[in-house]
């Protein structure tokens, strides 16, 4: 009877399991004791880090993992401008925990409780069911043995993101920050860098694949001052559109008074010097006169005899 009690607790403390390491995830044993091991001390983790693949376990020992995917959230958040205005904006980051590090992997499985576990704590505290995280692995693990993506963005990015958007914003004025968009969205970045890294310059915990802005929402007081200020531009470019296009007309009226001033300058000129030229040779002045109205087939008083009338007969040439 001893011996077979003997080989069921054997088989019991050394019995065949496994546990998978999923894709995208990484994993590190984890030693636990309990009845069959006699309530011997477990060591807790040990081991190197696992990568995605299957593994032996015995009774009481577990997989814990983190959840490496690369995940994208939306984060809706207010700012406060320099003139204290207080706009909102929607942040997009692309992030994941940082599983090219063991050391990383190795810091997150210690610092951090799977999300199970906080869920168990808090449904046996005080005011269970608040401030609850609702938020799954993507990949169906177990949520007492898994630190998810979304504990991990809780934890470490989201306070970051926070102070990195307030602080970057507040050097602004709130009519500047669409103007400095670039310039806000590099500030942001480089704290959140910062941030990220200040417990342990040396450990980066969290990978920021992608950070983007979007939506800046201004008070309904100061969209309506801006939608003023566009229209007033408008109209102020349209008020000297009007004033460029009357000055070009009045441009050119004046530039065609002068020149016809200029033209009858010369054409009076020349009527002087013709004048003046008969006065001196008034023959030549008659020889015209007979010309052309022998031309047109007209008659021609003769001025040294105005009683004297001469019928001229029309004829071809010169």
């Amino acid at each position: 009877m001893k011996t077979i009690m003997f080989l069921i607790l054997a088989a019991a403390m050394f019995g065949c399991s496994s546990e998978d390491v999923p894709q995208a995830h990484k994993g590190r044993m984890f030693d636990k004791t309990g009845f069959f091991a006699f309530y011997a001390g477990g060591t807790g983790f040990h081991g190197p880090i696992l990568n995605p693949g299957t593994y032996f376990t015995a009774i009481y020992p577990e997989v814990r993992m983190v959840d490496c995917s690369r995940r994208t959230i939306k984060e809706p958040m207010t700012a406060l401008a320099k003139d204290n205005v207080q706009f909102s904006l929607d942040v997009y980051i692309s992030f994941g925990a940082n599983c090219e590090d063991d050391a990383a992997v190795t810091k997150l499985l210690s610092n951090l409780a799977p999300i199970g576990a906080v869920a168990h704590d808090e449904k046996s505290a005080p005011g269970a069911g608040q401030g609850q995280i609702a938020d799954k692995d993507p990949i169906e693990t177990d949520p007492d043995r898994t630190i998810t993506s979304r504990q991990i963005y809780d934890v470490f990015v989201r306070p970051a993101i926070g102070e990195a958007v307030r602080q970057s914003v507040a050097g602004y004025n709130a009519n500047d920050v669409n103007g400095h968009r670039e310039e806000v969205f590099q500030k942001i970045l480089d704290k959140l860098s910062t941030d990220l890294g200040k417990d342990d310059p040396k450990l980066k915990l969290v990978s920021v694949y992608g950070l983007n802005l979007s939506n800046l929402d201004f008070p309904k007081e100061m969209e309506d001052a801006n939608t003023d200020r566009a229209t007033q531009g408008v109209l102020r470019d349209k008020a000297l559109a009007e004033q460029d296009r009357v000055k070009v007309e009045t441009d050119t009226a004046r530039l065609k008074i002068a020149q016809t001033q200029t033209e009858a300058q010369g054409e009076a000129a020349k009527i002087d010097t013709i004048g003046a030229a008969l006065h001196r040779n008034p023959e030549y002045y008659v020889r015209d006169v007979y010309f052309y109205a022998a031309e047109k087939g007209g008659s021609v008083v003769l001025p040294a005899n105005p009683n004297v009338i001469l019928q001229m007969t029309p004829h071809m040439g010169h």
